[in-house]
């Protein structure tokens, strides 16, 4: 999973089609890395550093948002546990 993420396909086919009008960045992606490792700002602070792996992230450093504070849009409304 990694591979496709830090090496997007969309990427290349805007960058054939639009070639100078659209600037995105040849792969490898390294500004996308953070989205596949279990680091900080993805991790909760403090947890160690994991592998590069395709797994589901859930950061479970934010606090549950109480139950009659929550928000229909989620993280769009301001609540950042979603």
């Amino acid at each position: 999973f990694a591979d496709y993420a830090l090496d997007p396909l969309l990427a290349r086919v805007l960058n054939a089609i639009y070639a100078e009008a659209l600037p995105i960045p040849m792969p490898p992606r390294t500004d996308l890395l953070p989205l596949v490792t279990y680091a900080p700002p993805i991790a909760a602070s403090g947890t160690p550093t994991g592998p590069v792996a395709d797994l589901l992230r859930v950061n479970t450093g934010v606090p549950p948002t109480p139950f009659t504070q929550r928000k229909r849009m989620g993280l769009l409304a301001g609540d950042p546990a979603g």
